[in-house]
Formats: structure tokens, C-alpha cells, sequence
């Protein structure tokens, strides 16, 4: 038996799965984590449980959902993956019948995707969204989400297959890749709005640096304005200050849903740059600002060795650097230092 165990954990790993246990009958059962995924282009969700799958998927522009389920590592009944080459499209069934019947009609049929478990432990749901051409059908083991969709106009498909566990915290599996987009505080689309007594331009490396980070950890495109027009109005950017305060970060992180942990030491700043977090610092002057002024930057990157800096202003000090050079940097200013530190951590989860 603990050979099985073992072959089946070598197996996971190297075809990039995550392995997982889950107790049942104090018996230990491995099985694979399924990643979803949703493109808001074409409505479609993707559920896969390799991880390189997942990271491609995910440098193409499809926003990350966590986990769906739990799927055996096999079983006496494999859900079979299909995919339109016309539409784009995925879908995935139990049946064989519904799977040859889709090759007929020009689906490719791509192999097991993974395996419905034989204990029917959780099912998962199937709808079908008849007004739509492509990302047809949703399946969840959340019986709130099916219900809220059948209310939306979706078709109730029953269950499609079973989990053998629901998935468990998103704090299982890799670091996802980071993609970070690049925003500047003087773009013309947003560097003239006044806010208070001071042009976005001016002030506005902050929200900018916020709004990239945001972007970056939802997949949500949240623009610079944006951040500026919530954070003014919630006083804490140009408001009764300069600029942004260092609580515009907790301001913004629980407005826009995401998770965000201050910095005390260089070794946390380490520790979450290696956890792929993407980090808010603000710096005093010296080799990212001049003299009488603090900036904002966005920070990310596992290697401590050679993290990338974007810098709001135009970009100027965009680049690599030791994660020391930027620790050491650190805002004494007291308007960034308002909730006892400068350097944030930002995640999804």
C-alpha cells in the first residue's frame, strides 16, 4: 500500500500536480487540486490540475480563482476534456456518449481530464448558459453559486460528475507567476485632475503604484484615477496632506477586496517577495527621488538578489535592484510612516 502511496505522489509531481490528502477512515488518499480559471473575454471557466497548464493560462490574461475541487487521482470513471477549435471553447463530461457525439461534430477530444470519484463524495453542479456562444457551461461545487446562476437565467444540468473533497484553503500550491502592468502618474489621461490643491501628476505616485499592484494581484484593471478618486474621497490623498498617507494601503486593499500585511523588517520583505506577494514602498530621497520629497514603487520578485522596481514617475528608475538597496531607502516621513511603517505586501488571497 505505501508503495501505491508513493508511485502516485512521483506521478503528481512530475506531471506538475499538486498533491494533496484528505482523511477518509484514517486512511490517507492523495489526490489533485483543480485550479479554475475564467477568461472575462469570453466568459469561459478552465479547471486543470498542472500547474504549468495553469501558469500559461494565467500569462494569457484569465484571472485566477483558486481552487474548485478535490478530483481523485483515479477512479472507475474518468470526466473527459473537449475543446472547439471554432469557439475557443472547453467542456468537459462524464459521458461517453455526449463526448463522441461532440467529436462528430468537429470538438477535439483531449483525454482525461481527471477523475469523478467513486464515493460520490461532493457533487459538483452543471449549468448550461443558453445565451452564450462560448464558456457555455459553468460546473462548482458551491450550491450557492449554482443557485444564483439557475436564478440568472442559466439551465440546472444536475451534477456532472464528484469531488472527492471540495479543495481545501487557497493557500495550497505555488506562488502564481506575477504580472504587474506598468502605469505612469503623468500620463495625460489622468496627470491634469486636481485633487485638492495638487495635480494628479505631482502627487499621484501612490495611487499609482496602488492601482498597479491592484491590477496586478486581482487581473482587474483598476487605473490610477480611480485609486486617486477613492483614496481622495476617503481622505487619504491629497486631502489634508501631500499626497497619499501609508493607511491610503489599507484603504484601498479592503475597497478593492484583496489581502494586504505591513513590513516591519528586511527579512519579511524577503520572506514575502519569496511568497510572490507584490510590494507598496515608500522611499526616502536618494536613488528613486530627489531631495524634499518621498515616492511611492512597486517592488516584486523572489530572487532578493535581483527584484524589479517600477517606478510611477515616468518610469525613470525602472529596473532591477538588491532588495537591500531598497530597505535601506525606506520613508521616514511621518505622513508614510501614519500606521507605523512604509512597506506593504499585497496577495489575493
Amino acid at each position: 500500500m505505501k508503495k501505491i502511496k508513493v508511485l502516485l505522489l512521483i506521478m503528481c509531481l512530475f506531471a506538475g500536480i499538486v498533491p494533496v490528502k484528505a482523511e477518509e477512515d484514517q486512511n490517507t488518499v492523495y489526490g489533485n487540486r483543480m485550479w479554475r480559471l475564467y477568461n472575462p473575454n469570453s466568459g469561459e471557466h478552465f479547471y486543470t490540475s498542472n500547474t504549468d497548464e495553469r501558469n500559461n493560462v494565467y500569462n494569457h490574461g484569465w484571472r485566477m480563482e483558486g481552487y474548485g475541487w478535490c478530483a481523485p487521482s483515479e477512479s472507475t470513471n474518468p470526466v473527459y476534456r473537449m475543446y472547439n477549435p471554432n469557439a475557443g471553447d472547453h467542456h468537459y463530461t462524464l459521458d461517453v456518449n455526449e463526448r463522441d457525439v461532440l467529436v462528430t461534430k468537429g470538438w477535439r477530444y483531449e483525454g482525461v481530464g481527471w477523475y469523478s470519484d467513486d464515493n460520490q463524495t461532493v457533487p459538483v453542479y452543471r449549468e448550461y448558459n443558453p445565451n452564450a456562444r462560448t464558456g457555455t457551461h459553468n460546473f462548482t461545487t458551491n450550491m450557492e453559486e449554482h443557485v444564483n446562476l439557475i436564478s440568472a437565467g442559466w439551465i440546472d444540468e444536475g451534477v456532472a460528475w464528484y469531488a472527492s473533497d471540495y479543495g481545501g484553503s487557497d493557500d495550497y500550491g505555488q506562488p502564481l507567476p506575477i504580472r504587474v502592468p506598468f502605469y505612469d502618474q503623468f500620463d495625460p489621461r489622468w496627470a491634469n485632475k486636481v485633487y485638492g490643491q495638487y495635480t494628479f501628476g505631482k502627487t499621484g505616485c501612490g495611487c499609482t503604484a496602488i492601482a498597479m499592484i491592484i491590477t496586478g494581484t486581482t487581473g482587474n484593471e483598476v487605473l490610477p484615477d480611480t485609486v486617486g478618486d477613492f483614496l481622495n474621497q476617503v481622505g487619504t490623498y491629497n486631502y489634508s496632506s501631500y499626497g497619499n498617507t501609508g493607511s491610503s494601503n489599507i484603504k484601498a486593499a479592503d475597497h478593492w477586496n484583496v489581502k494586504v500585511e505591513p513590513i516591519y523588517s528586511y527579512d519579511e520583505m524577503v520572506m514575502q517577495l519569496q511568497a510572490g506577494k507584490i510590494l507598496y514602498v515608500a522611499e526616502d530621497p536618494g536613488i528613486f527621488t530627489r531631495e524634499g520629497t518621498t515616492h511611492a514603487l512597486v517592488v516584486f520578485g523572489n530572487d532578493p538578489n535581483n527584484v524589479t522596481v517600477y517606478d510611477p514617475n515616468e518610469g525613470r528608475t525602472n529596473g532591477t535592484y538588491h532588495a537591500n538597496v531598497i530597505w535601506d531607502q525606506r520613508s521616514t516621513d511621518p505622513t508614510d510612516n501614519d500606521t507605523g511603517n512604509t512597506f506593504f505586501a499585497y496577495s489575493r488571497y
